[in-house]
Order: C-alpha cells, then structure tokens, then sequence
C-alpha cells in the first residue's frame, strides 16, 4: 500500500476534524482495498445497504472521496466463473461491482469491474 494511505483517518474526514463520511452512521467497515488507480472503502450501512467511496491514488483518505455511493450484495452465480457474490453500486449508467470470494472467514474483494450499459469496460484486481 502507499504511504499516502492515511490509517488515522478511515473515517474519511478533513484535516480540520471534520468527517465526510461520518455524517451517515454506518454498521462496520466491510473492506478497505485498493485497485490500479484508486483506494476503495465498503461500508455496511445496515439494512442491506452498503456504501462504496473511492479515492484516487495520489490522495488521502483525509480527503474528500471522489465518489460515494450506495448499493447491495447481488448473487451473480450465474456468470460460469468462480464468483457467486458482488456488491453493485450504480451511479448515472456505470455499475461499480466489487467481485467477492469465498474464503475461511468469510467474504473478501477480489476484483471490481465497471459496467456501462451492462458492458464491462474496466477490470482490475483488489489488494
């Protein structure tokens, strides 16, 4: 991870102390990862509602995120891979979809694809 991630300050607020992502409780943080070119955190918002905010890379999550928006978990066991859940997130004909596995202790992002019109138009791996 780069150093620009700020660990102090997951909440996503300024510098002053005031947070821009505290201002919708959330449950938990479900993940914080990172793709090519952006930091990307999950929240559970509860309900079935979670919350995806990214950052690009050259930022910190002092920062206010690039974009915030809200979603759920979709079964997509449909698609012959080897994923049976992503979160989707829409946002004016883009679907932000994080892929998750299986693994020992649950669930863990694994990739996000960006879909127009149903169309993958970008691929990349988490960390």
């Amino acid at each position: 991870m780069s150093a620009l991630l700020d660990i102090k300050n997951l909440t996503g607020g300024y510098e002053e102390g005031v947070s821009i992502l505290q201002g919708i409780d959330h449950e938990r943080i479900c993940y914080l990862c990172t793709s090519e070119s952006h930091y990307i955190r999950i929240d559970d918002m509860g309900k079935g509602v979670y919350r995806y905010a990214s950052w690009p890379r050259n930022t910190r999550f002092s920062d206010a995120p690039s974009l915030v928006i809200f979603g759920k978990e979709t079964n997509i066991a449909d698609r012959g891979d080897i994923y049976n859940h992503a979160l989707s997130f829409v946002n004016e004909g883009y679907e932000y979809r994080i892929l998750l596995i299986p693994g020992r202790w649950g669930f863990y992002a694994d990739e996000i694809e960006i879909l127009n019109n149903g169309k993958v138009i970008q691929k990349s791996d988490l960390e």
